[in-house]
């Protein structure tokens, strides 16, 4: 019979086989020299800051960037007399303020000034106030885009844009004038206040400006040819509210407390879903070959008779507006309109139309009794699906 190996002699056993096990791995001793593990900072973060190395001022500017790359501050930037304080004489750049501000000073120029036309440019991240001129000066940029800034106290424009450009999730506020920009350009997210010249925001054609505030101001949004309003916001500007031109959609606007008309539009353009009210003018007011349809226009008076909605000239359709405390309700002083399904009341006069439009029947509601139920009501005096109403 084998015997059996004791405890003590059946771990060294184990121990050595294990050794040899180990030994059979390959040799121990490193085949080179250690390497980095880690990425350096430059290829973590590959940009340049703004600096006296790397983006040297020249006669008129603190700092310049003369090529193409990411830029971006380490401090606030104050800036000096007869000086610009970032130039920007390249295409392809990116500058980032990282929170930081630029800081103008009396009689100094452009916080942000382009020298040459460029394109693909972004600035982003910062406050840039109190510059002697333009807080952006960048008309000469196109296919650029200004997001996430804050622009206060500069002497004219806060953003000042060229063509293909985007202005998005901005705040200005006291600046000469607010934001301005050239043609196919979007403006989204921006509140513009206080602006002390022209338009808070102003756009050339083909433009789309949404989600915008444009208050107290002199007029509040004013666009060019083809451009589409949606979703803003104008209050108590001392001009007009929002001016579109030819072939232009202002759509789910709220105007309040213009000093002039409320909405204006030309030719060819869509009012639509609006709500003026309070205007030192006229609520809406349109030319021609204009479709003016469920707007709410409400408390709009002028020393010569503020019109809820005033038609100029012909080749409208006015459609299931609702007017109500206005000088006038609906004013058409042309011929060649279609005008149904709008509602007025409480206005001086609630419709005054010229002659030779086609009017749907304007029936004033008869009164109901008092109504505790399932049924009751009078009706509205017709059953005439195209009727405008008094009421």
């Amino acid at each position: 019979m084998k015997g059996k190996l004791s405890a003590p002699i059946a771990l060294v056993c184990l121990l050595l086989a294990s050794a040899d096990r180990a030994s059979a791995q390959g040799s121990l001793t490193p085949p080179g020299a250690p390497v980095p593990l880690f990425k350096t900072l430059q290829q973590v973060e590959p940009r340049l800051e703004i600096n006296a190395a790397n983006t040297p001022g020249d006669a008129d500017s603190l700092f310049q960037i003369t090529q193409p790359g990411s830029y971006y501050l380490t401090g606030n930037i104050t800036g000096a007399v007869g000086k610009y304080g970032v130039e920007i004489a390249a295409s392809g750049v990116t500058l980032d303020l990282m929170g930081f501000e630029l800081a103008g000073v009396s009689n100094s120029l452009n916080g942000i000034h382009f020298v040459v036309a460029s394109t693909n440019v972004s600035i982003r991240n910062g406050t840039v106030r109190n510059w002697g001129d333009n807080g952006i000066r960048a008309n000469l940029a196109v296919n650029s885009r200004c997001e996430r800034l804050l622009l206060s106290g500069n002497e004219n424009l806060g953003i000042w844009l060229g063509d293909g450009c985007v202005v998005s999730d901005c705040t200005l506020s006291g600046n000469g004038d607010g934001i301005q920009t050239g043609n196919r350009c979007l403006v989204s997210d921006s509140t513009v206040t206080s602006s002390t010249g022209g338009a808070a925001i102003a756009c050339g054609t083909d433009c789309l400006v949404v989600r915008c505030a444009a208050t107290s101001g002199d007029d509040g949004i004013v666009v060019g040819d083809r451009s589409t309003v949606a979703d803003c916001t104008v209050y108590q500007n001392a001009g007009t509210g929002i001016q579109a031109f030819a072939s232009c959609i202002v759509s789910g606007c709220t105007v309040r407390e213009s000093g002039a008309n409320g909405i204006g539009a030309t030719e060819g353009s869509t009012i639509r879903g609006c709500t003026v009210t309070v205007s030192v003018g006229d609520g809406i007011v349109v030319s021609r070959d204009c479709l003016v349809i469920e707007n709410h226009c409400h408390d709009n008076h002028a020393v010569t008779g503020g019109a809820g909605i005033r038609v100029t000239a012909q080749d409208n359709v006015i459609d299931s507006n609702n007017m109500t405390g206005n000088d006038l309700g609906l004013r058409v002083a042309s011929f060649g309109n279609l005008i149904i399904r709008n509602t007025a009341s409480g206005n001086g006069t609630n419709y005054v139309i010229a002659a030779t439009n086609k009017v749907g029947v304007i029936v004033a509601a008869p009164n109901s009794a008092a109504i505790s139920g399932s049924t009751g009501g009078a009706g509205v005096g017709t059953t005439e699906p195209w009727a405008n109403l008094s009421y």
